[in-house]
């Protein structure tokens, strides 16, 4: 019986004394009684509630030489009405893999971690769902990266590095088989999730390259590294690729991209945020992509005289010729011959005036 082993058994027995001691027998719909004298709940009665017997808990409260099992420790988290936090603290004291949570629908990003992507700009940030959808993304993540790719799954960082074609530079392979190994390892967090096995479907059907690599079962446990990259508007960029996660929300991964100083990277990225700004580009426009866009063909940002041209799947064109205006409201196509940019816009129709003449503003068009 050793020295840590023993504190940690005490370190339960303490915290189950002080759980237990704080509910009130009110709070599970018991009468106080005039001759209770013990703080809180009795032994019995917690024992009663999480279904164990009185002598297996008394030996945890006393720091005895017993292990108990998920399902043990799993009935004492609702015997204790404890919190999430709680009831993690409670089997790592246990010494026990904290079990998997129900899987919920919506993910979702607070307002206090937008506001932290927003912060990083002009480095450029992403956070990424548990099947690695892009949730949310900062200016400076959008003027840089392909955050968009044909359906079924277009925001979705995995799909959008098998199929996209035009992402398939030097060294686009070692990247694709290090990402397909970290995502075999986060997909066996959540083996109930159907989401994961469409994804994979979906996958084998269009990469010739991920029906061989998946099978064969490599793991990696971080995407953290140096990428260097190819700009259409500045040219080449060295970044470090860095992950986190936040307790609160296991379920995220925070990437972040941060300026290394080969290569100028910093002042890069300071000017495409400049670029972008003076475009008036947000974080929640469409993001732009360096080399293709996909545009469904019933999007309303899809023109009429492009949707006409697209068919049922959608029209893939370079991105480098669309600029979003206006949010979603007016697409406009631009083509670049010798040397100087043709215009090929679609607008909303403007309101005329009560007697019917367009607006000054409309006529200079």
């Amino acid at each position: 019986m050793g020295g840590p082993e023993r504190r940690q058994r005490a370190a339960l027995a303490e915290f189950l004394r002080t759980r237990r001691a704080r509910l009130q027998p009110a709070a599970i719909g018991l009468a106080p009684g005039d001759r209770r004298r013990t703080l809180g709940l009795r032994r019995e009665e917690v024992a009663l509630l999480a279904n164990i017997g009185i002598a297996w808990y008394t030996a945890l409260e006393q720091g005895r030489d017993v292990h108990a099992s998920t399902g043990v420790l799993e009935g004492l988290a609702a015997a204790l009405r404890l919190t999430p936090d709680e009831r993690r603290h409670l089997f790592l004291l246990a010494d026990q893999a904290l079990p998997l949570v129900p899987i919920h629908t919506v993910e979702d990003v607070s307002l206090a971690l937008r506001r932290i992507i927003d912060d990083l700009e002009p480095d450029p940030a992403v956070v990424l769902g548990r099947r690695w959808d892009y949730l949310y993304w900062n200016r400076g993540a959008a003027a840089v990266f392909t955050l968009a790719a044909p359906p079924p799954h277009p925001r979705n960082y995995l799909w959008c590095l098998f199929v996209d074609r035009t992402l398939r530079r030097a060294g686009w392979e070692q990247v694709a088989r290090t990402a397909l190994a970290q995502f075999r390892a986060d997909s066996a967090r959540y083996p109930d999730d159907q989401g994961f096995q469409e994804l994979l479907d979906d996958l084998e059907r269009a990469s010739p390259e991920f029906r061989v690599w998946w099978p064969q079962h490599d793991v990696h446990s971080s995407l953290d590294c140096r990428k260097e990259l190819m700009h259409p508007l500045v040219g080449r960029l060295i970044l470090q690729r860095t992950s986190l996660q936040m307790p609160t929300a296991p379920d995220l991964k925070i990437v972040i991209y941060t300026p290394l100083p080969e290569a100028d990277a910093a002042a890069k990225l300071q000017r495409l945020s400049r670029l972008a700004e003076e475009a008036g580009r947000t974080s929640d426009a469409r993001p732009p992509c360096m080399q293709q866009r996909y545009i469904p063909a019933d999007h309303a940002a899809n023109p009429p005289h492009l949707r006409a041209k697209s068919g049922a799947r959608g029209l893939l064109i370079p991105s480098r010729h669309i600029r979003p205006i206006l949010g979603c409201h007016e697409l406009l196509v631009e083509r670049v011959l010798a040397g100087r940019r043709r215009p090929i816009s679609s607008r909303v129709r403007r309101p005329r005036a009560i007697d019917g003449s367009l607006r000054r503003r409309d006529r200079r068009h």
